[in-house]
């Protein structure tokens, strides 16, 4: 909304689709819960940010936070070797959220 663009937040434009914690929203505590990447190569930034706001999230629940770690931990086994995938599932979240596709290159 459009109070919300202050900060770093002041040069986006209001309505931009983005990432949030469902619980922080529901208690309406707005703020770091929620992430607006402007462009496609933020999003696996972005998308690291909210996965650590979940784990230090006290209205995040149990099974949620262990399940990250869980995640967290594969992930780190199977050190995300193939680029060519970490790069389509990026470009397909980036997709879902309304943007056009990135262009490969």
């Amino acid at each position: 909304t459009e109070s919300e663009l202050i900060g770093n937040r002041r040069s986006l434009q209001a309505g931009l689709p983005g990432l949030a914690c469902r619980e922080c929203c529901q208690h309406r505590r707005l703020g770091m819960c929620r992430q607006f990447p402007a462009r496609r190569n933020t999003l696996p930034g972005k998308m690291g940010d909210m996965a650590d706001h979940l784990r230090r999230c006290s209205l995040t629940p149990q099974a949620i936070k262990d399940k990250l770690e869980r995640l967290k931990h594969d992930m780190t086994e199977d050190s995300m070797s193939d680029r060519d995938d970490s790069k389509e599932f990026f470009d397909r979240v980036w997709s879902r959220m309304g943007h056009a596709k990135a262009l490969s290159g």
